[in-house]
């Protein structure tokens, strides 16, 4: 579980939010902790059956507060009106 914990928390440098999708049955074995460091990190959980999903914590907005990384956006929201702006001149 700590490699999904590792990129969910990655994925909170740049999405508005940030969820962890795993079977019930993988949480038998995981301590408090992770769920500690999911809510600490602003990381929701889902968990899935074979009928269903439910969420069981819930994400908060990714702000750009404690180190966030600001600067992934500002560089595609760039390119993207790069790109677009290319293609209007060529209409």
């Amino acid at each position: 579980m700590n490699c999904v914990l590792k990129q969910a928390n990655d994925h909170c440098k740049w999405a508005d939010y940030s969820y962890i999708c795993v079977p019930v049955n993988a949480l038998k074995n995981q301590s408090r902790d992770f769920m500690r460091e999911l809510f600490a990190s602003n990381i929701g959980l889902i968990v899935a059956n074979e009928n269903s999903f439910f969420e069981v914590l819930k994400a908060s907005y990714n702000t750009f507060k404690n180190g966030k990384d600001k600067n992934i956006r500002s560089i595609v929201s760039q390119k993207i009106l790069d790109i677009e702006n290319t293609q209007q001149k060529l209409i």
